[in-house]
């Protein structure tokens, strides 16, 4: 139990540093881009990491059930959630599609409990409806900065025209909300999928790898369409 909140704590802090840097990522260029970069590298670290800890060698004792539901996982939680969150942000920003996409908490307890035959404590509850409510209580009102005018040379003016950009931010409700819900739903029913290919076997590292490995195995295939077509 206590490793299982110092690890939820890490994965709380390092999720909300890459929703920070995703958002700025996502301000300029397309989901897809995002999807390439984070899930090869993510992929690339999971094998790394599967190697240095041995896992990888009993890749033998899983069953093909489990293969199953880490290979479900893979895609819909790290390759279709990741790529609706993605759009999320970029048309509502990161601090307006949190609170949206932060129902995923919500789907994955009701899917636990159906499934996995979970069970709900006082102490549970309130850290559900903390996690949830949290985002949007703790979001700040955006004050736009005033654009300064270029005092001169190339730099200062490339500095202007970026200030700009993010100064004249228009969120797209629409387009936001539909992927913003959209994630939730997938990422609700992800770490399900995942945790039921890990409850025989407990090699969580080895998981991630074959988890990381659909999602890009899957976007490999992208590499066949053309440039234009990645442009989403």
């Amino acid at each position: 139990m206590t490793f299982g909140v110092v690890f939820a704590l890490l994965a709380s802090a390092t999720f909300a540093l890459n929703a920070a840097s995703m958002r700025r990522g996502m301000a300029t260029a397309a989901a897809s881009k995002g999807l390439y970069v984070t899930i090869f590298v993510g992929f690339g670290l999971f094998v790394i990491a599967s190697v240095v800890s041995g896992q990888v060698f009993d890749a033998d004792t899983v069953a093909g059930r489990d293969y199953g539901f880490l290979v479900a996982g893979g895609f819909f939680h790290i390759l279709a959630g990741r790529y609706c969150n993605y759009r999320a942000m970029g048309a509502l920003g990161s601090n307006r599609a949190q609170p949206i996409v932060g129902l995923s908490t919500l789907g994955s307890v009701i899917i636990a409990i159906l499934f996995l035959d979970e069970k709900l404590g006082a102490l549970k509850v309130a850290g559900i409806v903390l996690v949830m409510v949290g985002p949007a209580l703790a979001r700040p009102k955006r004050r736009a900065a005033p654009a300064k005018a270029p005092v001169g040379g190339s730099g200062d003016v490339a500095t202007a025209v970026v200030a700009s950009k993010v100064v004249a931010f228009t969120p797209k409700v629409v387009e936001g909300y539909f992927f913003g819900l959209s994630a939730a739903v997938l990422w609700g029913a992800g770490p399900v999928l995942m945790r039921a290919g890990l409850d025989d076997n407990g090699l969580g590292i080895f998981g991630g790898m074959v988890a990381y490995g659909t999602a890009a195995a899957v976007l490999s295939l992208g590499l066949l369409i053309p440039v234009k077509r990645l442009a989403c």
